[in-house]
Protein backbone atom coordinates (compact mmCIF):
# COMPACT_ATOMS: atom_id res chain seq x y z
CA UNK A 1 0.00 0.00 0.00
CA UNK A 2 1.14 3.27 -0.88
CA UNK A 3 3.46 5.65 2.17
CA UNK A 4 4.75 9.45 2.16
CA UNK A 5 7.68 9.52 4.12
CA UNK A 6 7.99 12.73 6.39
CA UNK A 7 10.29 14.01 9.02
CA UNK A 8 8.98 14.75 12.25
CA UNK A 9 9.81 17.74 14.17
CA UNK A 10 12.52 15.57 15.84
CA UNK A 11 13.82 15.37 12.32
CA UNK A 12 12.60 11.27 12.73
CA UNK A 13 11.57 9.84 9.64
CA UNK A 14 8.28 8.86 10.07
CA UNK A 15 5.86 7.08 7.59
CA UNK A 16 2.52 8.39 6.68
CA UNK A 17 0.09 5.70 5.10
CA UNK A 18 -1.97 6.84 3.02
CA UNK A 19 -4.97 4.36 2.52
CA UNK A 20 -5.42 2.95 6.47
CA UNK A 21 -4.13 3.76 10.00
CA UNK A 22 -5.28 4.48 13.67
CA UNK A 23 -4.24 8.33 13.79
CA UNK A 24 -1.69 7.29 15.88
CA UNK A 25 1.90 9.15 15.93
CA UNK A 26 2.72 5.19 15.26
CA UNK A 27 0.18 4.75 12.32
CA UNK A 28 -0.63 8.35 11.23
CA UNK A 29 -3.71 7.72 8.32
CA UNK A 30 -3.91 10.41 5.73
CA UNK A 31 -7.08 11.01 3.59
CA UNK A 32 -6.68 10.30 -0.08
CA UNK A 33 -10.06 11.06 -1.52
CA UNK A 34 -11.01 14.11 -3.17
CA UNK A 35 -13.10 17.09 -1.23
CA UNK A 36 -16.38 16.73 -2.12
CA UNK A 37 -18.55 19.49 -4.04
CA UNK A 38 -20.57 21.74 -1.69
CA UNK A 39 -20.08 23.50 1.60
CA UNK A 40 -16.67 22.01 2.31
CA UNK A 41 -14.10 25.44 3.04
CA UNK A 42 -10.41 25.24 3.67
CA UNK A 43 -10.21 27.80 6.35
CA UNK A 44 -9.56 31.29 4.57
CA UNK A 45 -7.55 31.83 1.55
CA UNK A 46 -5.66 35.72 1.36
CA UNK A 47 -4.65 37.41 -1.94
CA UNK A 48 -1.59 39.53 -2.71
CA UNK A 49 -2.51 42.36 -4.81
CA UNK A 50 -2.07 41.31 -8.70
CA UNK A 51 -3.45 39.00 -10.92
CA UNK A 52 -4.10 36.43 -8.94
CA UNK A 53 -7.15 34.46 -9.32
CA UNK A 54 -9.70 31.78 -7.89
CA UNK A 55 -11.87 29.58 -10.32
CA UNK A 56 -14.31 31.39 -12.47
CA UNK A 57 -17.87 33.00 -12.90
CA UNK A 58 -19.71 32.19 -15.29
CA UNK A 59 -21.08 34.59 -17.72
CA UNK A 60 -24.87 36.03 -16.67
CA UNK A 61 -25.99 34.93 -13.63
CA UNK A 62 -22.88 34.42 -11.48
CA UNK A 63 -22.59 35.75 -7.68
CA UNK A 64 -19.25 36.18 -4.96
CA UNK A 65 -21.39 36.77 -2.37
CA UNK A 66 -20.70 40.51 -0.79
CA UNK A 67 -17.54 42.44 -1.79
CA UNK A 68 -16.33 44.92 0.25
CA UNK A 69 -14.06 47.56 -1.50
CA UNK A 70 -11.66 50.06 0.31
CA UNK A 71 -11.69 53.68 -0.90
CA UNK A 72 -9.45 53.71 -3.85
CA UNK A 73 -9.39 52.20 -7.40
CA UNK A 74 -9.55 48.94 -6.51
CA UNK A 75 -11.50 46.72 -9.19
CA UNK A 76 -13.52 43.47 -9.10
CA UNK A 77 -13.22 42.62 -13.19
CA UNK A 78 -13.97 44.87 -16.07
CA UNK A 79 -16.97 46.33 -17.50
CA UNK A 80 -16.73 46.78 -21.31
CA UNK A 81 -16.27 50.47 -22.56
CA UNK A 82 -19.65 51.17 -23.73
CA UNK A 83 -22.35 48.13 -23.48
CA UNK A 84 -21.66 46.98 -19.68
CA UNK A 85 -24.29 47.41 -17.76
CA UNK A 86 -25.37 46.92 -14.12
CA UNK A 87 -28.82 45.68 -13.50
CA UNK A 88 -31.38 48.19 -14.97
CA UNK A 89 -34.51 50.28 -14.82
CA UNK A 90 -37.48 49.78 -16.19
CA UNK A 91 -38.82 52.63 -18.11
CA UNK A 92 -41.76 54.27 -16.79
CA UNK A 93 -42.74 52.96 -13.24
CA UNK A 94 -38.58 52.69 -11.75
CA UNK A 95 -37.79 54.79 -8.83
CA UNK A 96 -34.33 54.62 -6.66
CA UNK A 97 -35.26 55.66 -3.62
CA UNK A 98 -37.07 59.22 -2.92
CA UNK A 99 -35.62 62.85 -4.32
CA UNK A 100 -35.32 65.48 -1.16
CA UNK A 101 -35.65 69.21 -2.08
CA UNK A 102 -33.41 70.93 0.71
CA UNK A 103 -35.37 74.43 2.30
CA UNK A 104 -34.24 76.68 -0.54
CA UNK A 105 -35.85 74.66 -3.28
CA UNK A 106 -32.92 73.51 -5.09
CA UNK A 107 -32.61 70.28 -7.08
CA UNK A 108 -29.02 69.88 -7.68
CA UNK A 109 -27.77 67.63 -10.87
CA UNK A 110 -24.42 67.05 -12.14
CA UNK A 111 -24.01 68.98 -15.54
CA UNK A 112 -25.23 67.29 -18.26
CA UNK A 113 -28.19 65.73 -19.52
CA UNK A 114 -29.82 64.88 -16.22
CA UNK A 115 -33.38 64.79 -15.67
CA UNK A 116 -35.90 64.07 -13.19
CA UNK A 117 -39.20 62.98 -14.43
CA UNK A 118 -41.11 65.03 -17.14
CA UNK A 119 -43.80 67.43 -17.80
CA UNK A 120 -46.52 67.00 -20.48
CA UNK A 121 -46.53 70.02 -22.35
CA UNK A 122 -49.73 72.06 -21.86
CA UNK A 123 -51.63 70.01 -18.98
CA UNK A 124 -48.30 69.83 -16.34
CA UNK A 125 -48.33 71.83 -13.38
CA UNK A 126 -46.24 72.38 -11.08
CA UNK A 127 -47.91 73.56 -7.67
CA UNK A 128 -48.46 77.31 -7.81
CA UNK A 129 -46.88 80.55 -9.16
CA UNK A 130 -46.54 83.64 -7.69
CA UNK A 131 -45.95 86.72 -9.51
CA UNK A 132 -43.68 89.37 -7.37
CA UNK A 133 -43.86 91.44 -10.31
CA UNK A 134 -40.94 93.49 -12.22
CA UNK A 135 -37.44 93.48 -10.23
CA UNK A 136 -36.30 97.05 -11.76
CA UNK A 137 -35.93 99.56 -9.91
CA UNK A 138 -38.07 103.00 -11.33
CA UNK A 139 -38.26 106.37 -10.97
CA UNK A 140 -41.50 107.63 -9.50
CA UNK A 141 -43.16 110.91 -10.49
CA UNK A 142 -46.76 112.52 -9.90
CA UNK A 143 -48.07 115.05 -11.96
CA UNK A 144 -51.39 117.33 -11.57
CA UNK A 145 -52.94 119.70 -13.81
CA UNK A 146 -56.11 121.54 -14.12
CA UNK A 147 -55.41 121.64 -17.85
CA UNK A 148 -53.77 119.44 -19.69
CA UNK A 149 -55.08 120.29 -23.34
CA UNK A 150 -51.57 120.97 -23.94
CA UNK A 151 -48.90 117.87 -23.79
CA UNK A 152 -46.86 118.05 -20.62
CA UNK A 153 -44.38 115.86 -19.23
CA UNK A 154 -45.38 113.31 -16.50
CA UNK A 155 -41.76 111.13 -16.37
CA UNK A 156 -37.79 112.53 -16.06
CA UNK A 157 -35.73 112.28 -18.86
CA UNK A 158 -34.05 108.95 -18.64
CA UNK A 159 -30.29 108.72 -18.23
CA UNK A 160 -28.68 109.76 -21.07
CA UNK A 161 -28.17 108.29 -24.52
CA UNK A 162 -30.78 105.98 -23.29
CA UNK A 163 -34.64 104.96 -23.65
CA UNK A 164 -37.56 105.66 -21.15
CA UNK A 165 -39.64 103.10 -20.07
CA UNK A 166 -42.98 103.24 -18.65
CA UNK A 167 -43.28 100.48 -15.81
CA UNK A 168 -46.90 101.81 -14.48
CA UNK A 169 -48.92 104.51 -14.95
CA UNK A 170 -52.07 105.41 -12.50
CA UNK A 171 -54.01 108.17 -13.92
CA UNK A 172 -57.62 110.02 -12.07
CA UNK A 173 -59.86 112.88 -13.54
CA UNK A 174 -62.70 114.63 -11.96
CA UNK A 175 -63.95 115.20 -15.93
CA UNK A 176 -64.69 113.13 -18.84
CA UNK A 177 -61.94 112.85 -21.28
CA UNK A 178 -60.11 111.08 -23.98
CA UNK A 179 -55.97 110.84 -21.81
CA UNK A 180 -53.32 109.78 -23.86
CA UNK A 181 -49.46 109.50 -22.58
CA UNK A 182 -47.16 109.77 -25.21
CA UNK A 183 -43.76 110.26 -26.54
CA UNK A 184 -42.17 113.79 -26.13
CA UNK A 185 -42.14 115.96 -29.22
CA UNK A 186 -43.94 113.09 -31.21
CA UNK A 187 -47.76 113.41 -31.24
CA UNK A 188 -49.10 109.82 -31.78
CA UNK A 189 -45.46 107.44 -31.46
CA UNK A 190 -45.36 104.88 -28.75
CA UNK A 191 -48.92 105.84 -26.74
CA UNK A 192 -51.38 104.17 -24.97
CA UNK A 193 -55.13 106.09 -24.60
CA UNK A 194 -58.08 105.47 -22.57
CA UNK A 195 -61.64 107.24 -22.50
CA UNK A 196 -62.23 107.81 -18.95
CA UNK A 197 -65.25 108.90 -17.23
CA UNK A 198 -65.69 111.54 -14.79
CA UNK A 199 -64.80 110.69 -11.32
CA UNK A 200 -62.97 107.71 -13.24
CA UNK A 201 -59.54 106.41 -13.49
CA UNK A 202 -57.42 103.51 -15.25
CA UNK A 203 -54.41 102.07 -13.61
CA UNK A 204 -51.62 100.89 -16.10
CA UNK A 205 -49.45 98.20 -15.26
CA UNK A 206 -48.22 96.73 -19.19
CA UNK A 207 -46.87 93.22 -18.64
CA UNK A 208 -44.19 94.17 -21.30
CA UNK A 209 -43.49 97.45 -20.13
CA UNK A 210 -43.44 99.75 -23.11
CA UNK A 211 -40.20 101.94 -24.09
CA UNK A 212 -40.08 105.13 -26.24
CA UNK A 213 -38.63 104.78 -29.70
CA UNK A 214 -36.05 107.75 -29.32
CA UNK A 215 -33.42 108.09 -26.66
CA UNK A 216 -33.17 111.16 -24.43
CA UNK A 217 -36.94 111.64 -24.48
CA UNK A 218 -39.89 111.58 -21.93
CA UNK A 219 -42.97 110.53 -21.39
CA UNK A 220 -46.10 113.39 -21.64
CA UNK A 221 -49.49 113.02 -21.16
CA UNK A 222 -52.45 115.07 -22.88
CA UNK A 223 -56.24 115.61 -22.41
CA UNK A 224 -59.13 115.96 -25.05
CA UNK A 225 -60.39 118.56 -22.60
CA UNK A 226 -59.74 120.73 -19.47
CA UNK A 227 -60.47 119.26 -16.15
CA UNK A 228 -58.39 117.60 -13.23
CA UNK A 229 -56.27 115.20 -13.46
CA UNK A 230 -53.65 113.25 -11.34
CA UNK A 231 -51.10 111.06 -13.07
CA UNK A 232 -48.37 109.21 -11.36
CA UNK A 233 -45.85 107.13 -13.26
CA UNK A 234 -43.26 104.40 -12.91
CA UNK A 235 -40.10 104.97 -15.32
CA UNK A 236 -36.78 103.44 -15.53
CA UNK A 237 -33.81 103.49 -18.73
CA UNK A 238 -32.87 101.10 -21.07
CA UNK A 239 -30.03 101.16 -24.03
Amino acid sequence: MPTIQVKDAGGTTIFLNAASGDGTSGSPYVLQDSIPTGTNSIGTIGLDTGSNAIGKLAAGSASVGTVGLDAGTNAIGSLTAGTAEIGKLAAGSAAIGSVSIDSSQTVGLDAGAAAIGSLTAGTAAIGATKDNGPETAGTFTYTTSADMTTAADIGPAPTGSQKSVLLQAVISTDTAMLYTIQMETTAGAERQSWYLPANGSVIFVPRHPVKVGTADKKWQGIASVAGNVAISTVTTSEA
